[in-house]
């Protein structure tokens, strides 16, 4: 019987795991083998295709960690990053990995502050409430520059993923329950321009029907009471509270639950153009409100 050598080329190891994480129900295992690929080697696209063996190390290095995301992990706490719009974020266990539909919520909060420069604010106010990651905020920062940005997070966990991507940028970091913003920054009361939020909106009877990636994420960051709103029925009235007249409010819910946020919101009083948004797979995705005129 001849000793046949173990496969070493680039190809043929990342088609061996692709099979691999398929068996472990991946939605995506030709992509996710090649980013782990480049995760093991240290090397980007361009750099993996013109080597052509991989040695030893590298091999035992990238099958472990197909290992880990063939078992479950979250390819962005293997990966320790999670890229979004024009830049990424450090992620890890603790924190909400920031996911593609998330990333139309962020860019109508960057075009509403852009908007605000076209008619001469130079400085647009934002705030994103519930930052996880700082990934909206820090994309706000990227995208609008000379924008004050605030990110608002309650985890602790998560509050150390933000500092740390956010440690280069301008935006002022709260560690609170933003339920507590009207206490705890009565200067902030009627002076942005926007409010974006990601928040909590899965109902708590959900939990046996998630995938094992969203499991990993913390429950903080996925649910949200019976309904799923608790966190959004909290939001309305910080949002009124930080908004000045004319200022624009945008935040994610569930597919489900366009009719219960769009009543929530025209319940509210505070607020007028009220819409609600599909996300580019066509599912009800955001909704986006205007602040009305500030009581006296």
């Amino acid at each position: 019987m001849p000793d046949w050598p173990k496969p070493n080329r680039p190809k043929t190891l990342i088609n061996m795991a692709a099979y691999v994480l398929a068996e472990g129900n991946s939605l995506s295992p030709q992509a996710d083998a090649r980013q782990l690929m480049q995760h093991a080697t240290g090397l980007d696209p361009l750099g993996l295709a013109t080597v052509r063996t991989i040695d030893d190390a590298t091999i035992e290095k990238f099958f472990g960690y197909v290992k880990k995301r063939a078992e479950g992990a979250p390819l962005q706490h293997i990966l320790g990053k999670a890229w979004f719009r024009h830049t990424e974020v450090e992620v890890g266990p603790g924190v909400l990995v920031p996911r593609p539909e998330t990333e139309i919520v962020a860019g109508w909060a960057i075009a509403a502050c852009k908007d605000e420069i076209k008619k001469g604010n130079r400085a647009p106010a934002a705030a994103d409430l519930g930052a996880g990651s700082g990934i909206i905020a820090k994309s706000i920062a990227l995208e609008v520059p000379g924008s004050r940005v605030f990110a608002v997070e309650i985890s602790k966990d998560a509050a150390k993923y933000l500092r740390s991507n956010l440690s280069e940028t301008s935006v002022e970091i709260i560690e609170s329950d933003f339920s507590d913003l009207p206490k705890l920054r009565p200067d902030l009361a009627g002076k942005l321009d926007v409010v974006v939020s990601n928040p909590p909106y899965i109902p708590d009877s959900e939990v046996d029907s998630l995938s094992a990636d969203v499991l990993a994420d913390p429950e903080i960051a996925l649910f949200s009471g019976e309904d799923g709103l608790d966190a959004i029925r909290a939001l309305l009235p910080v949002a009124a509270f930080l908004l000045k007249e004319g200022g624009k409010l945008v935040f994610e819910h569930g597919d489900d639950q366009r009719n219960a946020v769009l009543e929530l919101a025209l319940s509210d009083g505070r607020f007028t153009d009220v819409e609600d948004h599909d996300d580019l797979t066509r599912r009800p995705r955001f909704l986006t409100a205007k602040r009305t005129g500030i009581e006296k």
